[in-house]
């Protein structure tokens, strides 16, 4: 096992990709997840969709009677911003969102 050193502690139970080269290690979010409705109440399982402007849009098979849901996803922001290449690093790689 290779050691890394970062710029920030770490949770030891969590897996973290790292770049190297850079200090900061991304920290994983779900991009699936069990969400209760806002309407209904009752847990689903949903899958992250897309970005949107009001948020983080949430899609499921799961349930008829709310089938997305739009949320407030600071750390799903936060996560797809960090995969993002910066045009100078990206050499012609197709990145999207």
């Amino acid at each position: 096992m290779q050691q890394q050193p970062v710029g920030e502690p770490l949770d030891t139970g969590r897996p973290y990709p790292l770049n190297m080269g850079n200090m900061r290690a991304l920290k994983l979010v779900p991009l699936i997840r069990v969400i209760a409705g806002l309407k209904t109440g009752e847990d689903a399982v949903y899958f992250y969709n897309r970005l949107v402007p009001d948020g983080v849009r949430w899609i499921s098979y799961h349930s008829p009677a709310e089938p997305e849901l739009i949320l407030v996803e600071r750390g799903v922001n936060e996560f797809l911003s960090d995969l993002r290449v910066p045009d100078n690093d990206a050499e012609g790689a197709d990145v999207s969102a």
